[in-house]
């Protein structure tokens, strides 16, 4: 399972792995910001703002997963699971591509109205991709650990996979309650402390997930070094 790995490639991977969470807190913070300063400018300028930060976000999205193709492709040899991951990141890239055609068709006269649906639907299989990628990372660390038997670090690995998964389920449930609640500034505050509890706890496991697979990259370098392979 194990073999050499270019050390730069275990000093990049972790850096684009936060890169890309950066934008992806960013993106899902996007809606409550467009909502809080519909109060204090104009709609149109709002909605000009808040397309101009999701393009930056979606642009850094990529150019991470970019990076992070690269650092998967050359880390495929240590186990199946991250050759698995870059799949994923391969699939991100081409969700996104169909994406953007669905949405460039969407602004053609006489598309059925039923066809914004589709477009809907589509725009959830990139958020899949990273799920599964950062997944299949996390269970390539879990496995190395346990070969080096490793238990507690395998453990926290297999942690945080679930408290991963956990974090983008919520976020979606929360951002179907912020489409169907109608002033969520004005909703009761039970709802704004759940709103705020959420966020907080999504940019939290991000964070610790970024720490793990940080903590894995210098791992395996220790291991490298002491077993002559770098």
């Amino acid at each position: 399972m194990k073999e050499k790995i270019d050390p730069k490639t275990l000093q990049l991977f972790p850096n684009v792995i936060f890169s890309l969470f950066i934008a992806i807190i960013i993106y899902m913070l996007t809606p409550m910001m467009k909502i809080y300063l519909l109060d204090f400018a104009e709609e149109a300028s709002v909605y000009e703002i808040n397309s101009s930060i999701d393009m930056l976000c979606n642009f850094f999205m990529c150019a991470s997963i970019v990076g992070i193709l690269s650092c998967l492709y050359h880390m495929a040899i240590i186990s199946k699971k991250f050759g698995a991951a870059c799949n994923m990141a391969g699939g991100y890239i081409i969700a996104e591509a169909a994406v953007f055609v669905l949405m460039w068709i969407g602004n053609f006269k006489g598309i059925p109205a039923g066809f914004a649906a589709v477009v809907i639907a589509a725009r959830l299989f990139p958020t899949l991709f990273i799920i599964l990628m950062i997944t299949s990372v996390l269970r390539g660390a879990a496995e190395f650990y346990r070969e080096d038997e490793k238990k507690k670090a395998e453990a926290s690995c297999k942690k945080a996979i679930v408290y991963w998964i956990a974090a983008f389920i919520i976020q979606m449930l929360l951002s179907i309650l912020l489409t169907i609640e109608e002033d969520p500034l004005r909703a009761s505050i039970v709802f704004q402390v759940i709103v705020i509890a959420v966020y907080i706890y999504n940019i939290v496991i991000m964070l610790l997930t970024y720490k793990r697979i940080k903590t894995f990259c210098y791992n395996y370098y220790l291991y490298s070094h002491n077993s002559g392979l770098v």
